[in-house]
């Protein structure tokens, strides 16, 4: 599907709030001023130059408020919209307020008054168009800024498709691969990297290191391995919205896990399609995680409510780090926190371990000069995944970080690892 939006020339899109049944040409309720029928009201105006007339109209939104407004522009609660709108080159939205034109070097609506130049601005969704023209030139060590004015890589543009993806809605959970395909394609293109279930192996350390930022209904359907964010992700409620704990970080050189091999059971004879299943193998430094030893930080409602990236609760531990998963695990004496993926209680996830096995810390990276919006560090930081033992293999459970000599307390060894 989409190379049709890629190489259309143009693209129409009928986006009215009040369902499909109304059409693009739909009566723009919303603008009328003062009860009047018509979209704009006349009012004569006198002058000793003569009598001329006025028209008087609501104010509209601007590009930027229609093109990211879900209640003028509901076609961007759709998940598979994500792809159609980022491919297409150009775009007429007819929407109730008014009608959006949208390119790769353009944006206008009917209240603007000058053109908003879209090819000057940097990649922040206010010009999704401008993916296409990325260059695919990525490092796993690259830091990606939100605040820079320069456009960010391939795989950095794709951590924050990931981010947008998730909170939208689809109608089956089975299309959560395909419903990005044209996206992931792109990518390869640009990078000629190899996708794995949503993540990419050139840039693994930062796809493997997502959480959620609220707890959400899983999805009972296989879509992906532990390790993906897809396998938490609750495609039919849009609801996930991931978080990648190091997208604006530094890895130090010569700590990022290597990939040795990743093997994938794909459904279809579609490369980026959808799953039935998926190991990778890796090697890092790892350590047993006793969770026992732990407390346990199960956060209130109000910390749930919170799902601002730049919210810090204060006093969780050491640098204000701050996680909004629902359930924190902290190692006071190593300076670590462990994320668990669970919404249960940490009484009962550790009931529900069956094997009765240590848990297994993998060390993703060591941080350095971390930026990331959500975590202000005042030191280096080793981040990993949490793991447990499953039928001769590993599931992920969660995520860490904590104090890089912390780490180094306990001892650790370069270790093989499949996760499935």
């Amino acid at each position: 599907m989409g190379s049709y939006y890629k190489d259309a020339t143009l693209s129409i899109a009928a986006s009215h709030p009040n369902g499909t049944e109304k059409g693009i040409l739909a009566k723009r309720e919303s603008v009328l001023f003062n009860g009047s029928s018509d979209f704009a009201t006349m009012v004569p105006c006198k002058s000793s130059d003569g009598t001329s007339n006025i028209y008087i109209r609501k104010q509209l939104l601007s590009f930027e408020d229609m093109l990211d407004s879900k209640l003028f522009n509901p076609l961007e609660l759709r998940g598979w919209v994500l792809q159609e709108t980022m491919l297409a080159p150009r775009t007429l939205y007819f929407t109730q307020e008014q009608i959006i034109w949208h390119c790769r070097t353009c944006g206008r609506v009917e209240a603007d008054q000058n053109p908003i130049l879209s090819a000057s601005l940097s990649l922040n969704w206010t010009n999704p168009k401008a993916f296409i023209t990325l260059n695919g030139i990525s490092t796993p060590v690259a830091a990606s800024s939100e605040d820079s004015d320069q456009p960010p890589d391939a795989h950095g543009a794709w951590l924050r498709i990931v981010i947008d993806f998730c909170g939208r809605k689809l109608t089956y959970a089975d299309d959560l691969f395909p419903a990005i395909s044209g996206l992931a394609r792109e990518v390869h293109r640009m990078t000629g990297d190899t996708y794995c279930a949503g993540l990419w192996r050139g840039d693994i350390a930062r796809g493997l290191m997502w959480y959620r930022q609220a707890p959400v209904k899983e999805t009972p359907k296989y879509l992906a391995p532990s390790w993906s964010w897809a396998s938490k992700t609750s495609a039919v409620d849009g609801g996930m919205d991931p978080y990648f704990m190091i997208q604006n970080t530094r890895v130090l050189e010569g700590t990022s896990l290597e990939v040795i091999d990743v093997q994938l059971e794909y459904a279809t004879s579609d490369p980026f399609g959808k799953l039935k299943g998926g190991r990778i193998r890796v090697k890092g430094w790892t350590w047993n995680a006793d969770l026992s030893d732990g407390s346990s930080d199960a956060q209130d409602k109000s910390d749930e409510a919170s799902l601002d990236p730049a919210y810090v609760k204060q006093g969780t531990t050491k640098g204000n780090q701050v996680h909004v998963n629902k359930l924190d695990v902290r190692d006071e004496a190593r300076g670590m926190i462990y994320s668990l993926d669970t919404e249960e209680s940490l009484e009962e996830f550790l009931k529900a371990d069956e094997t009765d096995s240590p848990f297994l810390a993998l060390g993703v990276g060591v941080l350095q000069d971390a930026s990331d919006v959500a975590r202000r560090y005042d030191t280096d930081m080793m981040s990993g995944l949490l793991l447990r033992k499953s039928a001769g293999a590993y599931v992920r459970v969660g995520i860490f970080d904590g104090d890089a000599e912390g780490c180094r307390r306990d001892p650790w060894k370069l270790s093989v690892v499949d996760i499935v």
